[in-house]
């Protein structure tokens, strides 16, 4: 039987395609003894994922997206079912920091706050959903059950993440992104949600800069614990409510999320298209 692009196996070939289309910039960056420069890193991120894109499209021979149409009021339920769900998790991540590599890169970074805008609320929306939603999910959901095609493409978005502390977050964005591309084909939608989500964080850190290096936990920064209770509860509910809605209207019937259903490819398809 045929298969669209990306199949399993090709869409891992794709992520690590991104080792060797990421040397050329990496050794000329080191020629010049500025590799570790924080425009540095945004340019390779930027260039290794422009790439990355270019040769997914390349390779399924299509370069058109499904950008689709959405509610903005489903947004607004979508970002705070995101959002609390990160909140309420916030006991169990606050015990995995992150790599101090990446919290040095952080802390660089938000000491240049148009580039750090730049990098963390423009340039990882669009190209990290333009990727893992726009290609990768899109070629799974014509090859497998949406369940499956939406579990494995989140996998990976959390794996190129490099480390649990943001992974877990990755993981819960690409479950919630991949079901409303699942319903809607709209890769619009998937950006604006990543880039609400990224923006929040951008916020957080410019606030509270010492948030990076610090280990202290929601409940501490509080230190009041009526208030976190308080507070906690309420991102509970808020959690149910914006579940529950989401569920009924865009995840019901539960039996579909199990069933693929076919997709016909022409006699025009690409050769990348494998039995």
């Amino acid at each position: 039987m045929k298969r669209h692009y990306p199949t399993y196996v090709q869409s891992i070939g794709l992520i690590l395609l991104m080792i060797p289309i990421g040397v050329v910039p990496i050794l000329f960056l080191a020629a010049f003894h500025v590799i570790e420069s924080t425009l540095a890193i945004v340019g390779v991120y930027s260039v290794i994922m422009s790439l990355t894109i270019v040769a997914g499209l390349n390779f399924r021979r299509d370069f058109t997206f499904s950008w689709g149409t959405f509610p903005v009021s489903v947004l607004i339920i979508a970002f705070a079912f995101l959002i609390s769900s990160h909140l309420i998790l916030e006991p169990l991540t606050s015990n995995i920091p992150p790599p101090e590599g990446l919290q040095k890169a952080f802390s660089e970074l938000i000491q240049m706050p148009m580039l750090a805008f730049i990098m963390i609320v423009v340039l990882a929306p669009l190209l990290e959903e333009l990727l893992f939603r726009g290609i990768i999910l899109d070629g799974y959901l014509k090859n497998y059950s949406p369940v499956n095609s939406i579990l494995i493409s989140a996998f990976l978005f959390a794996l190129i993440h490099g480390n649990i502390a943001q992974g877990i977050g990755a993981f819960l964005m690409g479950v919630v992104a991949g079901v409303f591309y699942w319903r809607t084909k709209s890769l619009l939608f998937c950006i604006a949600l990543h880039f609400s989500n990224n923006f929040t964080g951008y916020v957080t850190m410019m606030m509270d800069p010492e948030s990076l290096s610090s280990e202290r936990t929601l409940r501490q920064s509080i230190n009041n614990d009526l208030i976190y209770f308080a507070i906690y509860l309420t991102l509970c509910l808020i959690f149910t409510a914006s579940g529950w809605y989401l569920w009924v209207n865009y995840v019901n019937p539960f039996r579909e999320l199990f069933t693929r259903k076919p997709v016909v490819i022409s006699e025009t398809a690409s050769s990348d298209q494998v039995e």
